[in-house]
C-alpha cells in the first residue's frame, strides 16, 4: 500500500504544515519494526514540503525545501530518499550538510547510512569554520570523526570564489582526511602548486585545523629569490611549552650567503608579558666571506605595585648591516629602552632611561644618545576660585652623547589657568612660573660655553575663543563648528638662548595645537622671553559623503 501526503498549507515553510510532515513521516516510519532512524537513541527530525511514504517497502521520499537534523548537524536537499529496510538515504539537488562546527560540505549527490552518521558525495566542496576550502571528486563523512576526501585540493584562503577569487598556492593530494576527534588535516602523496605549477612534493603532510589555538610543528614555509641572495627558504617550527609559554625556531637558508637563526621566545603571566627573538647566524657581510653576527630583540612589560606599569626593550646588534640586509629589521637605529609610568586622577609619574645604536654608516659613538635618566611628575588640582585649574611640574634630565653635547637639566613649574564662560564664547587665563637649573658638561660646538646656570620665567596669557555650529546642504548629518580664536601672551625673564644648547625644544610644528601654546617650541631649552599674538579660524566638519574635515587658518 502507498500513502502519499500532499503539503496542503499555502506556505510550505510555516510551523505547523512541518509539524504536521513530522508526525506522518514518523507514523509511516513507525509501521515497520525491524529498523529505524533513532536506533542509537539519537533523534533524527525530518522537514519538508511533500513527504510520500511507500508502505509495502519501508520507502520514504521527501521533495522541496528538505531539512534533516541529527546531532546539531543540518542536511539540505531538494530531494531525500529514505530506504528504512537498508537504512540508506539519498540525497540529491543543492544538496548541503552544516555540521555543528561550521563546516559546510556541498554536493551534487550524497548517500547515507547508519543513521544518517555516514555520507558518501560525488563530488564534494567544504568550506571549513575559518574560510579553508577542500574539493574532491568524491568524499566520505563520518558524523564528529572525520571526513575522507579523494583526489583532494586544499587551500586554507579565504577566498569568496563565487566572484572568481583564487588561492595563490593550495595542497593536491591522493586523498586527505580531516579527523575531527584529533583537529588534525592530513594530506597523502601531496603536492604543494604556487599559480597552479607544482613546487613540492610530501608523501605525507599533517597540520591541525583552525579549532587549534596552538600546536607544536612546522609552519607554513616561505620562500623568495633575489640576485644578492638567490633563494632564500624559511621553514619554521613551533614549539608549544605550556598553556603560556611557546618558543618559535625560523632557520633560514640563504643560497649564496650562507645560514642564519632567528629564536622567537614568548611567555605570559597575569601582569606581565615577555617576548624575546635572539637572532645567530653566519652571514656574508660587508668586511668578511662569512662572518658570525648576532642580535637580539627583547621586551618585557608588567605591572606592579598600585597602578605602576613598567614596559622594558633591548635592543642590540653585533654588525651594523646584517638586519637590514637579510630583512630581519628595517630600522636604522636600535633603541634599548626601561620605562616606568603611574596615572592616578591628579597625579603622573614617568620614569624614562633610553640608549641607542647607531647602525648607519655615518652613525658614530657621539651620536648615540643616552638618557640616564629623565624623571618626570606633574599634578593638577582645583583652585580656590570657580573653574580654576593648579599645576605643578617637577622634571630631571641627563643626556649624553646627543650629536656631542651632555647637558644635565632640572626644571619646575608652578602654574595656574581658569575658563571663564561667557554665553558661547569661552576666555582663559593662565600664568606660569618656571624655574631651570642647567649643567652644560660637553657641547659639539668651541664656541659653546661650558657652564653651570639657572633660568627663570613668568608666561601670562589670554585666550578668546567662539565656537559656531552650522548646517548646510539641507542635510542634518552635514554640519560643521566653526571656531574663531585669539590669543595674547607675555614672556618675562632670563634669555639663555646663546648660552643653552637647544636639544629637546627644536620641535617647531605648523599646526593649530603648537601655535596656540605659551611657548610655541617644545621642551625647556628653549624659553624666548618678549610677547606674541596669535589669531586664526579653524574648523571641523561631517559631511555625509566625504566623512570629517578639518583646518585652520
Amino acid at each position: 500500500m502507498e500513502k502519499t501526503v500532499h503539503h496542503y498549507l499555502s506556505k510550505p515553510g510555516s510551523l505547523i504544515g512541518k509539524a504536521i510532515m513530522r508526525i506522518l513521516m514518523l507514523i509511516g516510519i513507525c509501521l515497520t519494526a525491524s529498523s529505524g532512524l533513532a536506533q542509537d537513541g539519537s533523534d533524527v527530525t525530518f522537514e519538508a514540503d511533500t513527504i510520500t511514504v511507500e508502505q509495502q517497502n519501508n520507502v520514504m521520499v521527501a521533495r522541496g525545501n528538505v531539512r534533516v537534523m541529527q546531532k546539531g548537524d543540518l542536511l539540505e536537499a531538494d530531494l531525500i530518499t529514505y530506504n528504512q529496510l537498508t537504512d540508506i538515504a539519498k540525497a540529491t539537488g543543492a544538496v548541503r550538510l552544516t555540521t555543528e562546527d561550521g563546516t559546510e560540505h556541498l554536493s551534487e549527490e550524497m548517500v547515507l547510512d547508519e543513521n544518517f552518521t555516514h555520507a558518501v558525495a560525488t563530488p564534494l566542496v567544504s568550506t571549513l569554520a575559518d574560510g579553508s576550502r577542500f574539493s574532491s571528486k568524491q568524499g566520505e563523512h563520518r558524523q564528529q570523526k572525520r571526513t575522507v576526501f579523494d583526489r583532494s585540493v586544499f587551500s586554507p584562503c579565504n577566498c569568496d570564489y563565487d566572484k572568481g577569487e583564487s588561492p595563490i598556492w593550495d595542497l593536491r593530494a591522493t586523498t586527505s582526511e580531516h579527523n575531527i576527534e584529533t583537529q588534525t588535516i592530513t594530506h597523502h602523496n601531496v603536492r604543494m602548486n604556487v599559480f597552479g605549477l607544482p613546487i613540492f612534493y610530501f608523501p605525507v603532510l599533517a597540520h591541525p585545523d583552525a579549532t587549534v589555538k596552538r600546536r607544536t610543528g612546522f609552519l607554513t614555509p616561505t620562500f623568495k629569490v633575489s640576485n644578492d641572495n638567490g633563494l632564500t627558504l624559511t621553514t619554521p617550527y613551533y614549539q608549544v611549552i605550556s598553556p603560556t609559554q611557546d618558543i618559535e625556531f625560523q632557520p633560514t637558508a640563504f643560497q649564496f650567503t650562507g645560514q642564519g637563526l632567528k629564536t622567537t621566545y614568548r611567555q605570559r603571566w597575569d601582569e606581565s608579558v615577555l617576548t624575546a627573538s635572539i637572532y645567530s647566524a653566519r652571514l656574508e657581510t660587508f668586511k668578511e666571506q662569512r662572518e658570525n653576527v648576532g642580535a637580539i630583540d627583547a621586551s618585557f612589560s608588567s605591572n606592579i605595585g598600585t597602578g605602576w606599569s613598567i614596559f622594558t626593550h633591548l635592543r642590540r646588534s653585533s654588525q651594523d648591516t646584517f638586519l637590514r640586509r637579510y630583512g630581519y629589521d628595517s630600522e636604522q637605529t636600535l633603541k634599548s629602552n626601561i620605562t616606568a609610568t603611574k596615572l592616578t586622577n591628579n597625579r603622573f609619574y614617568r620614569v624614562h632611561m633610553s640608549d641607542v645604536q647607531g647602525l648607519r654608516e655615518t652613525d658614530t659613538p657621539d651620536k648615540e644618545t643616552t638618557i640616564l635618566p629623565s624623571v618626570f611628575y606633574a599634578k593638577t588640582a582645583k583652585g580656590p576660585l570657580k573653574d580654576q585649574i593648579v599645576r605643578q611640574e617637577l622634571s630631571a634630565l641627563q643626556l649624553d652623547n646627543d650629536e656631542g653635547y651632555e647637558i644635565v637639566r632640572w626644571t619646575a613649574l608652578l602654574g595656574t589657568e581658569r575658563k571663564f564662560d561667557l554665553g558661547s564664547q569661552i576666555l582663559t587665563t593662565s600664568g606660569d612660573i618656571l624655574a631651570s637649573y642647567h649643567d652644560v658638561q660637553k657641547s659639539a660646538l668651541a664656541t659653546d660655553k661650558l657652564s653651570t646656570f639657572g633660568q627663570g620665567n613668568m608666561i601670562l596669557s589670554g585666550e578668546w575663543k567662539y565656537p559656531i555650529g552650522v548646517q548646510y546642504g539641507g542635510d542634518l548629518e552635514n554640519s560643521a563648528i566653526i571656531t574663531p580664536r585669539l590669543k595674547a601672551t607675555l614672556i618675562e625673564g632670563s634669555d639663555r638662548t646663546d648660552e643653552l644648547p637647544n636639544r629637546d625644544a627644536t620641535d617647531f610644528r605648523l599646526d593649530e595645537a603648537n601655535l596656540f601654546l605659551n611657548n610655541r617650541f617644545q621642551g625647556r631649552d628653549f624659553i624666548l622671553p618678549g610677547t606674541h599674538v596669535a589669531g586664526g579660524i579653524s574648523g571641523i566638519t561631517n559631511h555625509s559623503v566625504f566623512g570629517d574635515i578639518t583646518g585652520f587658518a
